[in-house]
């Protein structure tokens, strides 16, 4: 038996070979190109739908128009208030570009432009005025009729209607912003853009306006506060002067000047009464020294009298050097010389006394004047204490005074300059109706279609090949158990019924199935050079899977290729191989297990081939019995050396589970899957029931009514 068993098939699996495969885990690559492989047609239907749908799809699409205006944003505008809108604190460029991105986007701009352009009664904004009649609209739920009435609700859905295909960028790092709108109408879409703009820039001097308006009302009740200020500050400043007398021309300048002069005649006046005191002292003393005093001396009579007094002299010496003393004229001379010396004594006595009397005089005088300069110097200090508060109130007046020419001259700037007011941005180019439609963009519209549905439909197999519970192909057979099977055997069309394909052999010879049945048949006696027959189990998990068929078919096949072959009905409780070949069921092979006939009185003819089969028999013993029996391998032994091929027709595995102990009597083991209908882990559970332990038996898989795609 060993022997023989080394003549096997080379090319049939060994026992180590039946280690389940991973799946896609194997190779995920090498599974992913055998699952789209399979599902092919499934693939291609459904990117050819998916394409079709899509090119349906892009040309009923409307074209979409988009129409673009570009708006700078000025940072450092010629504002009307010089920087009255400032804020407080500074802030970046990008802010204020995007704040104005905002702005030109806000919803009550977009209100206005609705307003503007009647927008409200164009279709494209207002559904009412176009029902949708599709029949996308007759599946949905109809709008309610209370919320299209509601004027509100209207706006609403106009302005988000609006804002959806309105578009406000800017444009990279710089200052400028492309407003951009999208309609089915380019003379729409670039109306609506203009529209935009224009409200957005009206909105800007609107702004500005508004808050010059403003500030001037702030500045004129401000400069009423401030002119009752300046009145009231400088009010003070003139009942402060009336009071000080400052007003009255008395200044501190005046007084030091008053003080000054003052000052003079005080130091004459005391010079004139240390002199006086002077001339008292020497009252009595000798007229030579009553003359020497300055007074005297300063005396223009009597340096006139002193002058003729000596002339005098000059002539009475001349007459004495003439005449005699008694001689009249120099008598005469001393006379006259005498009267001009009485003379100088009685003025300097005027003198003197009168130096004697201006004592007193001079002493009030000195005090007099002493007075008055303690006077005006108590006055000056009180001046210079009013002159400091005048000053203080001078000051405050001006700096009022300067507040409110300064709120003024802003007052006439402004007032002169309202309605001059400009925005902070500039229309670089207006959006103007465009030649061609922005979108829809077809080709690619097509192209992602066909690139969906093409991944949906890959998707889809895959998820097929993941949950599907059957096998269908080789590639199955080959992911779940890590080998191909030995043969697929194609549905057999023709006759009606279960065993259709046994009559399909000898009805079609040249027919796909006879053809797969004959290449299974050189599959398994390819390479043998032993004379003793092959002997071949053909097994199932499960009722239904053409194990029977396969069996008979393969017998006939082998009979009409010439091959001297014998099939066993090994199924003792369902027996159908004689009802096939046109037999009788009263001797078999359980009559030949018993020893209660030979084999060869067991052994019948088809009909319609030269095959050779043996019936289940009639014999009463357990079924169980028989497919533990030692006495298999004997009479294989024995029919091996006159055949070429045994075929032994087992039972299914499920049903009849000892039918598995026939794999040990034979050298290769045929388990029949049905395609898309035995179960992964029915197959596998079946293989592993035909490794037989101490078996030599290789084990194949045949693949059988596989669909022909």
């Amino acid at each position: 038996m060993s022997e023989e068993t080394g003549h096997a098939r080379d090319s049939a699996p060994s026992e180590d070979q039946w280690s389940p495969a991973q799946g896609w885990l194997a190779n995920p690559l090498v599974w992913l190109v055998r699952v789209v492989w399979q599902r092919r047609l499934m693939i291609a239907l459904i990117v050819i739908v998916g394409t079709a749908l899509s090119v349906l799809f892009a040309l009923s699409l409307p074209d979409v128009y988009r129409a673009s205006a570009l708006v700078e944003i000025q940072l450092d505008p010629e504002q009307v208030l010089d920087g009255a809108r400032q804020t407080s604190g500074w802030q970046p460029v990008d802010n204020i570009t995007e704040t104005q991105v905002q702005v030109i986007g806000a919803e009550a701009n977009l209100w206005t432009v609705i307003e503007t352009l009647d927008l409200e009664y164009n279709p494209a904004f207002n559904p009412a005025l176009n029902p949708e009649t599709g029949l996308l609209s007759r599946l949905l739920p109809e709008p309610d009729p209370e919320a299209t009435a509601d004027p509100e609700r209207a706006r609403n859905r106009m302005v988000r209607e609006l804002r959806e295909n309105l578009s406000v960028t800017r444009i990279g790092q710089s200052n400028a912003v492309r407003v951009s709108y999208r309609a089915t109408s380019p003379e729409l879409a670039a109306q609506v853009a203009n529209g935009v703009v224009d409200v957005y820039l009206e909105s800007e001097v609107a702004a500005s306006r508004s808050f010059a308006q403003t500030s001037l009302g702030l500045l004129r009740e401000r400069l009423a506060n401030l002119r009752q200020d300046v009145d009231e500050r400088e009010q003070a400043v003139e009942d402060w002067r009336r009071e000080s007398g400052i007003s009255e021309g008395v200044s501190s300048t005046v007084l030091r000047e008053r003080i000054t002069q003052l000052s003079i005649e005080l130091s004459r006046a005391q010079a004139a009464l240390a002199e006086a005191r002077a001339t008292n002292q020497t009252r009595g003393q000798s007229n030579a020294r009553r003359s020497s005093d300055p007074k005297v001396i300063d005396s223009q009579l009597i340096q006139n009298l002193v002058e003729q007094e000596a002339e005098e002299e000059r002539e009475v010496a001349r007459l004495e050097a003439l005449y005699q003393p008694s001689h009249p004229k120099l008598i005469a001379a001393k006379a006259s010389l005498q009267s001009v010396r009485n003379a100088i004594e009685t003025e300097t006595d005027k003198i003197t006394d009168s130096l004697g009397r201006s004592e007193e005089i001079q002493t009030d005088r000195v005090a007099s004047l002493a007075r008055d300069v303690d006077e005006l110097r108590s006055e000056l200090a009180d001046q210079r204490e009013a002159e400091i508060r005048l000053r203080a109130l001078e000051q405050e007046a001006e700096a009022a005074r300067g507040v409110y020419e300064t709120f003024l001259a802003r007052q006439s700037e402004v007032q002169s300059r309202v309605g001059l007011e400009r925005p902070d941005a500039r229309v670089v180019a207006e959006a103007s109706p465009p030649l061609t439609p922005s979108s829809p963009n077809r080709p690619l519209v097509v192209m992602a279609g066909m690139v969906f549905s093409a991944f949906l439909a890959v998707a889809l197999a895959i998820v097929l090949a993941q949950f599907r519970r059957s096998v269908g192909a080789a590639s199955d057979v080959q992911e779940l158990l890590g080998v191909p099977p030995l043969a697929e055997l194609p549905h057999a069309g023709g006759r009606r019924g279960e065993f259709a394909p046994v009559a399909e052999i000898v009805d079609s010879p040249d027919g796909a199935f006879a053809e797969a049945l004959r290449a299974l048949r050189v599959s398994l006696l390819i390479g043998r050079s032993s004379p003793r027959a092959m002997g071949v189990l053909v097994a199932s998990g499960e009722d239904g899977e053409g194990k029977t068929t396969v069996a008979a078919s393969l017998a006939r096949a082998a009979a009409l290729s010439g091959d001297r072959v014998l099939l066993i009905d090994c199924d003792f409780e369902q027996p159908t191989v004689h009802e096939l070949f046109g037999g009788q069921d009263m001797i078999g092979i359980s009559n030949v297990l018993l020893d209660r006939t030979d084999s060869e009185r067991a052994i019948q003819i088809d009909r319609s081939t030269p095959a050779l089969y043996m019936s289940c028999g009639s014999a009463g013993a357990s079924a169980s019995s028989f497919y533990r029996s030692v006495a298999w391998a004997d009479m294989i032994d024995l029919l091996s050396e006159h055949l070429d091929l045994i075929i032994l027709d087992a039972p299914s595995l499920a049903r009849v589970p000892d039918a598995r102990f026939l794999a040990g009597v034979v050298d290769a083991t045929l388990v029949v899957a049905r395609a898309n209908r035995t179960a992964r882990e029915a197959l596998r559970e079946s293989v592993q029931q035909c490794q037989v332990p101490g078996g030599v038996a290789e084990t194949a898989i045949v693949l059988n009514d596989v669909s022909e795609r």
